[in-house]
């Protein structure tokens, strides 16, 4: 816990601002030096570089609304990065591509029409 728990407990706006603050530090110590993310309307892409790496050295899965990539190196060593995935990421709509030493990771988001259901009454 990054800030101390007498802030967090001081009311309920700073213990919300905590644990925000808390998992965006906790997403960057996990997180790859060259990841760059774009954000458009309907999906946020990111971008890793990896030149020289072939499809076999990585495993990409979705486990617990949480992305994990592991990148082989060689000598068996590997690099494991982790980034929990918030509920607007649709995690049945994730794909991945590697071109050109780069991985590109796509996160589309939930329509609204996802959030909402009309429940019959019987």
């Amino acid at each position: 816990m990054i800030l101390s728990p007498h802030l967090r407990s001081a009311s309920p706006w700073l213990d919300d601002f905590a644990r925000i603050f808390d998992r965006a530090f906790q997403i960057q110590r996990s997180a790859p030096s060259n990841l760059r993310i774009v954000d458009a309307e309907d999906a946020w892409t990111l971008e890793l570089d990896f030149p020289g790496r072939k499809r076999e050295a990585f495993d990409l899965e979705v486990v617990d609304r949480k992305l994990r990539l592991t990148v082989r190196e060689g000598d068996d060593s590997e690099n494991r990065f982790q980034l929990p995935l918030g509920p607007t990421v649709d995690v049945t709509g994730i794909t991945s591509s590697l071109e050109d030493g780069i991985l590109r990771i796509r996160l589309p988001r939930r329509s609204k029409a996802d959030e909402s259901t009309r429940i019959k009454i019987s």
